[in-house]
């Protein structure tokens, strides 16, 4: 079920296959090298530790086979490398050779390699001697996502095994943080907030701009701050955070002509133009080139003041993602929770824009509260609420269930706002979970996976499918296996994959039933290592102490008195004897001659009628 030995469940299935019969002797012949299997072996491959009970007065002899010695032999022992990393950074890969019984001459070297997917990244040349060797090579990664890097010692002269003289490794390149700035007219809490949302999220980095009395400086270092001037100054972001409230001049418009050209190249934008609604009168004035991006259009002049509810107006959208995940009186609450919003400034949605959030009265009115839609590449939101810090300040009711930082549903809310803003991903979908980029061949693969919805509820009742393409074009058509039912509670699910061979693959979900999605591209390299080609030597402790667990002898096949002893042994098992009595029982009534007899009678009758004419 799974490459690599384990001698124990070895034992354990050849004991089980001879349930119920008489066992004299049992000969184990090895090396003693084992590999049992990971966890991603799969079903049905014995859990190591336990050695079977022989049957009472059989005979447990071990034969060690293999050189115990071995020829000489080069390898690479150890390789320690960042298993995450990023673009940009230079990373050290530290490596360990291993000589075995060999004796270098003077002025002896050995090159080591480093490569990727591409060619080579680094090599070093160390001399030559005595003991474990270490060295270090330095590379920066190229590109994104999993990466496999092979790392090669140079083989001796006269080397015999020379699998063991290269290793693969994978390593992750990671996408570099979205950069966010909130340019704030007005400091107050919201700033704060959407600084702390975006602090908790590793996928996003976030700048502050505030007006002081010196005018625009940065947060962290007081250092005055000067708006970008084109469009390519902008891009040095990923979202701007426009925080406009009590602001009576937006000054220089070229700044924000070149802000709205970053957003149709694919800049987010996120505007705030509260709070301070008691101190403002109308409509903001926005520089022409912001509120020709904008997905809102005003519907009055005045903010309109009394309580309004959060309520959900796009239950699909990423942003509201596990917001309503809270449970609460046996049902989801989530927005119900938070406070709410006192004041809003009116506006109509335009036609590109997609209402996700509404501020409800208690007489069932709405208004548009949170807006989204697309500009050119790029992406803007409308907030029009006079506070945001109140969601994230909010303490939740007793009985609410767990909202920690990571789902009080405000937080949430924020965090999902940035991640959807700075990256554009979503939540939900139809993804693996934990794929390793790198597999051995021969093993079967047990992958889990997640099915959900866009609000990050789970997805049941229908059938996951994965397509694995085999990218080296061996296998013209794409291989599907299906996966066990979906868990109605989490979404989960796993995938059990047979041993695939060496090669690059892509790995693909495929949901189907009263709701279908497909998952992004994974990407898998299997990689032929096994046992057999690295230099392996008897190991005789591990052989020895088989023997002494089970009560048995070791014996060694080199050695020509130990196989006359062991012969010897074998010779003296008298197994013992069983009677067994087996009955048959023949009914010509029953059974296939029975049915033959019948229908030669039947083709006589037919014959004779017809000769006679009497058909």
């Amino acid at each position: 079920s799974a490459l690599g030995t384990d001698l124990e469940a070895l034992l354990a299935g050849a004991l089980r296959q001879r349930r119920g019969h008489p066992v004299g002797a049992v000969l184990l012949v090895s090396d003693g090298n084992e590999a049992r299997g990971s966890t991603s072996a799969g079903a049905g491959v014995e859990a190591p530790g336990a050695l079977p009970v022989l049957p009472p007065g059989s005979v447990f002899a071990v034969l060690g086979v293999g050189d115990v010695r071995g020829p000489e032999d080069r390898l690479i022992a150890d390789v320690r490398c960042p298993p995450v990393v990023h673009p940009g950074d230079e990373v050290q890969v530290d490596i360990t050779v291993e000589q075995r019984f060999h004796r270098p001459a003077t002025g002896d070297s050995l090159t080591i390699t480093l490569r990727d997917e591409k060619g080579e990244l680094d090599s070093v040349r160390i001399p030559d001697r005595a003991g474990p060797l270490t060295a270090s090579v330095v590379y920066r990664p190229r590109g994104t996502g999993p990466q496999l890097l092979t790392v090669q010692v140079s083989p001796l002269v006269n080397e015999r095994f020379r699998g063991n003289n290269e290793t693969t490794l994978a390593v992750t390149v990671a996408k570099r943080r979205a950069r966010l700035l909130l340019l704030s007219m007005a400091p107050g809490w919201d700033g704060r907030f959407l600084a702390q949302a975006a602090l908790g999220e590793p996928r996003l980095e976030l700048e502050v701009a505030y007006r002081s009395e010196r005018g625009l400086v940065l947060a962290d270092s007081l250092v005055a701050w000067t708006p970008p001037v084109d469009a390519q100054g902008w891009r040095g972001y990923d979202t701007v955070i426009l925080q406009f409230a009590a602001a009576g001049d937006f000054g220089d418009p070229a700044p924000w002509s070149g802000l709205a050209r970053a957003v149709d190249d694919g800049l987010g934008l996120l505007l705030l133009p509260g709070p301070g609604f008691p101190r403002r009168s109308g409509f903001p004035r926005l520089p022409a080139s912001l509120s020709g991006i904008l997905p809102v259009a005003p519907a009055g002049q005045r903010w309109r003041q009394g309580e309004f509810a959060l309520v959900p107006a796009a239950l699909g959208h990423p942003v509201l993602a596990g917001v309503g995940s809270i449970r609460s009186g046996g049902r989801n609450r989530g927005l119900e929770l938070l406070p709410p919003v006192r004041g809003i400034l009116p506006v109509t949605a335009r036609d590109n824009g997609r209402v996700v959030l509404e501020g409800r009265t208690r007489q069932g009115g709405s208004m548009p509260l949170l807006v989204l839609g697309p500009a050119g590449k790029g992406r803007v939101a409308w907030y029009g609420g006079d506070a945001l810090w109140r969601a994230g300040f909010w303490p939740l009711a007793a009985g609410a269930g767990d909202a920690g930082a990571e789902n009080h549903p405000g937080r949430r809310l924020l965090t999902n706002l940035l991640v959807w803003l700075g990256t554009g991903e979503t939540a939900g979908g139809l993804r693996l979970l934990d794929v390793p980029p790198l597999a051995t061949s021969g093993r079967p693969l047990v992958l889990s996976g997640l099915w959900q919805d866009l609000r990050g509820d789970p997805v049941a009742g229908g059938e996951v499918v994965l397509e694995i393409t085999d990218r080296d074009g061996k296998d013209a058509a794409p291989r599907t296996f299906a996966a066990e039912a979906v868990d109605p509670a989490t979404g989960r699910f796993t995938v059990r994959v047979p041993p695939l061979a060496p090669g690059n693959y892509d790995l693909q979900l495929q949901g189907r039933g009263p709701a279908s999605a497909t998952g992004r591209r994974v990407s898998l390299a299997v990689r032929d290592v096994n046992m057999e080609s690295r230099q392996l030597r008897q190991d005789r402790s591990r052989m020895r102490q088989l023997a002494v667990a089970a009560g048995g002898t070791y014996f060694d096949a080199g050695a020509d008195s130990s196989l006359a002893v062991l012969e010897a042994m074998l010779g003296t098992v008298n197994p013992p004897a069983r009677e067994r009595v087996r009955r048959v029982r023949l009914d010509v009534t029953r059974g296939l001659p029975f049915l033959c007899v019948v229908v030669v009678l039947l083709a006589l009758e037919w014959y004779l009628r017809r000769r006679h004419g009497l058909l």
